[in-house]
Parts: C-alpha cells; sequence; structure tokens
C-alpha cells in the first residue's frame, strides 16, 4: 500500500509540474534531440558499452511497478535481453522538454524493434528522463516507465 501511495503522490506531483511548467525552449529541445539521437545511433550500431557511457553512474530506472534497477543491473538485463534477438533497433520521440533547476526533463515515446525466432517484433514504451550536465554534454540520470495507454498531458510537438 505504501508503495502504491506513493506514486500516486509522484503521479499528482509529476502532472503539476507538467500543467505548470512553462512552454518549452527550443534550445533545450535541441539539446535533448542531440542526446537521444546520439544514444539511438549508438544503440543501433551496436555500441552497446558506448551506449551505457551516456547514463551517468547513479542512473536508475523505475518501471512501471514501481521498481527501481540501478545502472548496473539494468546494464546486465538489456545485455542478456539483447543476446537472444537479432537487429534490434531504437527509436526514441522526444514529446516534450522542461529545464528545471539545471536538469533537463524528457518525456519520449521509445519504440524497440528486432527480431528473434518467432518473427518481428515491437515494443513500445514512454519514459520521461532526467537528464543531467555531465563532462561532454548531456547524460541519463534517471527514468520512470509512463503508462502507454493515457494521452499525453501536455501538447507535444
Amino acid at each position: 500500500m505504501k508503495t502504491t501511495s506513493s506514486l500516486l503522490v509522484l503521479a499528482v506531483l509529476s502532472v503539476s509540474a507538467i500543467s505548470s511548467a512553462q512552454s518549452e525552449r527550443s534550445s533545450d529541445r535541441a539539446q535533448a534531440i542531440a542526446l537521444f539521437h546520439r544514444a539511438d545511433s549508438l544503440f543501433n550500431s551496436g555500441r552497446y558499452n558506448a551506449y551505457f557511457s551516456l547514463f551517468t553512474p547513479g542512473f536508475y530506472q523505475v518501471d512501471a511497478d514501481g521498481n527501481r534497477i540501478h545502472k548496473a543491473r539494468f546494464k546486465a538485463a538489456a545485455m542478456s535481453a539483447l543476446d537472444g534477438v537479432q537487429n534490434a533497433r531504437m527509436k526514441n520521440t522526444i514529446k516534450n522538454v522542461q529545464l528545471t533547476d539545471n536538469e533537463l526533463m524528457v518525456w519520449v515515446e521509445e519504440r524497440l524493434s528486432y527480431r528473434t525466432g518467432r518473427g518481428p517484433m515491437v515494443l513500445t514504451s514512454r519514459y520521461a528522463y532526467n537528464l543531467v550536465r555531465a563532462p561532454g554534454g548531456w547524460a541519463f540520470a534517471s527514468a520512470q516507465q509512463l503508462p502507454t495507454n493515457e494521452p499525453w498531458s501536455f501538447k507535444t510537438n
């Protein structure tokens, strides 16, 4: 029950922050696009170690069930899943970008396609990423998986 309550509070705060957020700035969007384009390119070329170097050492992801997965476990799970597939391709589409406290909050829709023995597969997920400045530019600090069946609470570009 505590986890459910915590997630509900987080969801309410997120919606409040989004609805009161300022308009997106084109320079923030351009910086987010550059990072996600680089991430997609590294992933799609099979350069997974370079891809994971875009994540801060303290990176964590919170899945749809509220489970927190830290970078090492996140990377290990991804690498294990990639072992059983061919032609894995990722495409992130940025829906909204907001600068808050020198961090970028970026809402994305991620499309992951790959081939298995059963044929082609496509997974579509949504995330809210927190990006922080790191040596060499922006880096992924955290990700929160979002429901895929709800409309975005803001105007998407």
